[in-house]
């Protein structure tokens, strides 16, 4: 019996258009095909053909009434439109579903399905739930979920919350008795350490700027001489009060704008007055948490200091146009500028600008601003300390850092016994460091109570550095401990044993000085949120302590209970003067989580220790959404910046990823750009 015919006669299909034969469906194989016709999409046979001679496609016989106005427009769609509809129509599983064309339905195609896109770390490592990792991919998709973050920042300045849009171009000049205030406030607190401004050079400057209306006398460095002072004004305003409100911070900004416009117009040689300004610009980015905008604008401020020879010694005496002012305001610029390059490399784990090898510039002298002239110095002979004695000690712990550095976090890790020998070797450095200004870093808290601010301001910036490169000597021997402790059954070596507790211990002691210090900060409402240099101590602080706990979750709650609530009160501290889209804010972010795990890992702090009040510990907790839901970044999984080599945590936990990446490298995850997605 024949087979009874369903529609027209039969037709074999030779060819498939290509969106047809990538989907795999059913083709007329004419053009347009029927498909393409009823979703409005260019049809094309652009695909390889395999099998023989290429048969052309026919053009289709379709009765006018079957189509309406639409579809017989398909054929003239624009490249651009179709295109556009295509890419559309790709991206969705469900185009196929939807109805294009009255009277018209095309049956919906099952969308094709793939695995989910693996979650790895830099290591090709998996990263699943269990992971120790997985708290921070909670923190940068929550991050992502503030809808706030964008592609459009700059490559320069990606990561920052964005500047204020303020015409440079309009300029009012401040009244002088603001401006004289402002002054003031610059050398009496602002830099207690970053002293590299004469003061009576630079109080004639405002006197010239006032007289000439803003001409100034010298064309030629007018615009860095004014650029200069826009930038010592931006500083001090940002160290008017602890908290600061919008319409101080908008005036701050606006200083730096003009002072950056002023910069953009510099013409002929470069000029030392131009490098100043350029490193106040870094200084006041750095206090504004736009670190990667501070990195970038260092990077071409340090190489014109390195262009007119800053890292090299000058003599007052030789014939080369420079006076004792000029040689001691290079020297004082350079060392700022080496000090600031050692802070950023670290935070940041990235290389540094200026090398030891490179340099013999002297450090500078220890004597006032008020008595140095152009043609000579004279000491004082009356005072008791030099406002200068902290800068110049700054200067030398930062050569120290600098050897820290190269030796202990290079990209060739020391191997055990070479880190021993160097941790004994900086740590006695920094012990011979510390002794030799100890009259004035050790002094009893009623004393410093007496000291005049700039004093006491020198006097907290020095211990927080200096307890922070200790720290930084001794802390990879926390993740040497892990690996003693899971070599249970093997024998270990007592005396590195003994050696390696010491050397815990000591960065303890580091860690716990450093939360000291910021805990009377608090207690003396000192904490301003332009200290970035503090909130990035207290977050390394408190990362080791949390560590710690972790390490001793099995033994005893008294043997880490000390720990976590010192640390767990710091990061209150922390979060009080964090705000929208600081580096206080970001750093809080990954505490409130870490802190989270610490609390998994220990079962006695799962009850709260007595001596933690409930309030401290729900103010703490409570650093998440709500308080940074404005952050204007995005966080990656971080890369190792300093090889642990044989100190690689290799103890069990789900944890000890999470640790590993923490001394690897906690800080550039909280700036660098993603490197996943």
């Amino acid at each position: 019996m024949e087979r009874q015919k369903w529609g027209s006669q039969r037709v074999r299909v030779t060819r498939a258009c290509d969106r047809c034969k990538r989907r795999k469906i059913r083709c007329t194989g004419r053009y347009p095909c029927e498909i393409c016709l009823r979703i409005n999409l260019q049809c094309t046979f652009n695909a390889a053909y395999t099998r023989g001679r290429h048969p052309p496609p026919p053009q289709p016989v379709v009765p006018s009434r079957e189509l309406d106005p639409l579809s017989r427009k398909a054929t003239s769609f624009s490249s651009r439109d179709s295109n556009r509809v295509l890419d559309l129509a790709t991206s969705s599983p469900d185009i196929d579903a939807v109805d294009l064309t009255p009277g018209i339905t095309v049956a919906a195609e099952p969308p094709s399905r793939s695995p989910e896109p693996t979650q790895t770390d830099l290591q090709g490592h998996y990263v699943g739930p269990a992971s120790g990792v997985s708290f921070l991919l909670g923190v940068q998709k929550r991050l992502h979920q503030s809808g706030i973050f964008s592609n459009a920042s700059s490559i320069f300045t990606f990561g920052d919350t964005p500047l204020p849009y303020i015409d440079p171009t309009y300029c009012i000049i401040p009244a002088k008795d603001e401006t004289t205030q402002l002054l003031q406030r610059y050398f009496d607190f602002t830099v207690p350490v970053d002293r590299f401004l004469h003061q009576p050079t630079v109080e004639e400057l405002l006197r010239e700027f006032y007289e000439t209306s803003g001409a100034m006398k010298c064309k030629d460095e007018a615009p860095s001489s004014k650029a200069l002072l826009f930038m010592v004004f931006a500083l001090s305003q940002e160290h008017i009060s602890p908290k600061l409100n919008d319409v101080t911070t908008n005036l701050s900004a606006r200083y730096f704008l003009a002072a950056d416009h002023l910069l953009s117009k510099e013409r002929g040689a470069i000029r030392l007055i131009s490098i100043q300004a350029r490193l106040c610009q870094c200084l006041w980015l750095l206090s504004q948490s736009r670190i990667n905008h501070c990195w970038s604008l260092f990077g071409t401020t340090a190489r014109l200091a390195l262009a007119i020879g800053l890292h090299l010694s000058r003599d007052a005496n030789r014939a080369d146009g420079l006076n004792y002012i000029d040689i001691e305001c290079r020297r004082r610029t350079f060392w700022c500028a080496y000090s600031l390059d050692n802070y950023l490399s670290t935070a940041l784990g990235r290389p540094r600008i200026f090398h030891d090898e490179d340099i013999d510039q002297e450090l500078p002298s220890c004597l006032d601003d008020s008595e140095i002239y152009a043609t000579h110095a004279t000491p004082n002979a009356s005072r008791s300390q030099s406002v200068m004695l902290a800068p110049v000690a700054y200067f030398k712990l930062g050569r120290i850092l600098s050897m820290i550095l190269r030796d202990m976090y290079s990209i060739r890790p020391p191997s055990s016994a070479d880190r021993y020998a160097l941790a004994t070797k900086y740590s006695t450095s920094l012990k011979t460091w510390r002794e030799q200004i100890s009259a004035f870093l050790d002094t009893e808290s009623a004393n410093a109570a007496l000291l005049i601010p700039i004093y006491r301001r020198q006097r907290n910036v020095l211990n927080l550095a200096y307890w922070h490169t200790m720290m930084l000597t001794h802390r990879p021997f926390l993740l040497r401990k892990f690996k003693e402790l899971q070599s249970d059954g093997e024998s270990n070596n007592n005396q590195n044993k003994g050696q390696t507790d010491e050397n815990v211990w000591e960065c303890l002691t580091a860690a716990m000085n450093i939360v000291s210090i910021v805990d009377g900060l608090a207690q003396a409402e000192q904490m301003f949120q332009a200290f970035w240099f503090t909130s990035y101590f207290a977050f390394s602080a408190i990362v080791v302590l949390y560590v710690y706990t972790i390490q001793q979750s099995t033994s005893s709650v008294d043997t880490y209970e000390n720990y976590f609530t010192a640390a767990t009160r710091c990061q209150n501290h922390l979060s009080n003067v964090a705000k929208e889209g600081s580096l206080a804010a970001r750093y809080c972010l990954i505490l409130a989580d870490l802190r989270n795990q610490v609390l998994k890992q220990t079962e006695g702090l799962q009850r709260e220790p007595h001596s933690l009040s409930e309030d401290l510990l729900n103010n703490s907790a409570a650093t998440g959404a709500d308080l940074f839901s404005g952050l204007n970044d995005q966080i990656q999984i971080p890369h190792q910046v300093s090889g642990t080599g044989d100190f690689e945590v290799v103890a069990s936990g789900q944890f000890n990823p999470m640790i590993a990446a923490a001394f690897g490298g906690l800080e550039p995850f909280l700036y660098n750009d993603m490197l996943w997605s």
